[in-house]
């Protein structure tokens, strides 16, 4: 009889858990900075996220806009919008909008940088964030589907 449950609920684990199909969609944030930040997707409030933390952000719906941070250093934020192929690298602009797909994993990466320039005694800090290209859950990686570019419009 135990054993019964067990397997019913192993199954019932498996089909309603939170996964990544072509009706959801995941942004997976890692702040690597040195400060707690919040996230606001154009008026919608993410979240706040502690240094060293992650936090997903799931959606159900193809969202379009800017993502903007909160943080007590200069923000700079780079989105990923196409591979180039002569390069082979993917190339970031300086930009805070993007588009986020559903049937998609983000990830956005957040670091502070600090540069010093020694000939004027000089030294700034910098939080970079970073919006990686969304990859397609159990989809072959050949196919050209199963990657987007939250910044090519």
């Amino acid at each position: 009889m135990v054993k019964k449950v067990l397997i019913i609920l192993s199954i019932c684990f498996f089909i309603f858990s939170c996964t990544v199909n072509d009706n959801t969609g995941l942004i997976v944030f890692t702040n690597r900075s040195q400060s707690n930040l919040s996230f606001k997707f154009n008026s919608t409030d993410i979240g706040k996220l502690e240094n060293g933390k992650t936090l997903d952000y799931w959606y159900f719906n193809n969202m379009s806009g800017n993502l903007n941070v909160s943080s007590s250093y200069l923000i700079y934020t780079f989105v990923a919008d196409y591979y180039d192929e002569s390069n082979e690298t993917i190339h970031y602009s300086k930009n805070n909008y993007c588009i986020f797909k559903t049937g998609y994993k983000y990830n956005v990466d957040i670091e502070n940088i600090t540069v010093t320039d020694p000939d004027y005694g000089i030294t700034e800090d910098f939080t970079i964030i970073v919006i990686k290209p969304g990859y397609k859950v159990g989809v072959d990686g050949n196919d050209p589907d199963s990657i987007h570019y939250p910044g090519d419009r």
